[in-house]
């Protein structure tokens, strides 16, 4: 992880699950939130004015104002607030290459539920939480993904074949937290989306354009 790995930061005040974006941070410039997620819009869509653009980004028309100026400044758009070449450089640099799930874990507060299954395969209006997690990645490109289980290890086999995951085992479940289900697979860090299992989502949050780091709770 030495070198690979930078900080994270609040991106919403909501805390009941997280998913974490870790990404390679080595020689980049590094814009802040606000103007990463107003750079996002060009690249999905194309520019039409500033009002149209702080509604679409949920941000103050202040605040798009100077990220534009920023952008235009450092060389990430152009005087058409079009992508330059730098820009697209940068949105590929921070795509999305692969995703952690950790599911290591007993699950305590889901007792009694979770006592013949993990709560992971528990099921909501038919499908396992984490196979809608799987799923959600494999929609935006994803399909590297490991997943880190402990508990009722052997009921998660079946993903292997179904969804071409890799299971790592944290043999220490019961002893150790999620921090050390992350160092067995430190060696697959980079750009990667860390996601507790237990998180299920109607809408798909996941995304191949997350410019920066990132670190946000979801409500779902």
């Amino acid at each position: 992880m030495p070198g690979e790995l930078s900080r994270v930061k609040n991106k919403n005040n909501v805390h009941e699950s997280t998913i974490i974006t870790v990404c390679k941070l080595q020689g980049t410039e590094i814009m802040n939130r606000h103007e990463a997620d107003v750079l996002k819009s060009p690249y999905l869509e194309p520019f039409i004015n500033q009002h149209i653009l702080a509604d679409l980004r949920g941000h103050s028309l202040g605040v798009v104002n100077r990220s534009l100026k920023n952008l235009i400044t450092e060389g990430y758009l152009n005087d058409q607030v079009r992508l330059t070449a730098k820009a697209k450089e940068e949105i590929v640099f921070w795509t999305p290459e692969n995703a952690v799930i950790l599911a290591a874990g007993f699950g305590m507060r889901m007792v009694p539920i979770n006592t013949q299954s993990p709560k992971v395969l528990l099921e909501i209006n038919g499908e396992t939480i984490i196979e809608r997690t799987i799923k959600q990645l494999h929609e935006i490109g994803i399909t590297e993904i490991y997943i880190v289980v402990g508990f009722m290890k052997e009921q998660f086999e079946y993903l292997i074949d179904e969804y071409g995951v890799e299971l790592v085992v944290n043999e220490q479940y019961a002893e150790k937290n999620n921090l050390h289900s992350l160092r067995l697979v430190a060696d697959h860090l980079s750009n990667t989306y860390i996601i507790p299992c237990d998180i299920w989502c109607m809408k798909n949050l996941y995304s191949r354009n997350e410019q920066l780091y990132s670190y946000f709770g979801v409500l779902c």
